[in-house]
């Protein structure tokens, strides 16, 4: 990813690897194929509420685990990648179980 992707919407990006990993050209699709298949799988109603958070936490952490080995684990530096606050990665990241160590 070049300086210029950094505010690129995900579908506009080229698949420079390994295309078929979301089997879509895009990150939407591949969202509505999850949710699809989930709601196919599970009774929605005793899973009220549960869709939501579940998405959300699989991202944050496959968002945050790749930034952070882009990084080599360089908080700041991640937290400049994403936008947000150093003090609000940490807490992110101890919310969603990783190991809180300094690198």
């Amino acid at each position: 990813m070049t300086p210029k992707d950094i505010h690129t919407p995900f579908s506009a990006l080229e698949k420079k690897e390994n295309p078929s990993v979301f089997g879509s050209d895009n990150l939407s699709d591949f969202i509505v194929h999850y949710c699809d298949s989930y709601l196919k799988n599970n009774d929605t109603l005793s899973n009220k509420g549960g869709l939501y958070p579940l998405l959300i936490s699989e991202i944050d952490r496959s968002l945050f685990r790749s930034i952070l080995n882009h990084t080599k684990g360089n908080q700041s530096q991640t937290a400049d990648i994403l936008g947000i606050n150093r003090n609000t990665l940490r807490k992110k990241l101890r919310t969603l179980g990783f190991n809180h160590e300094k690198k």
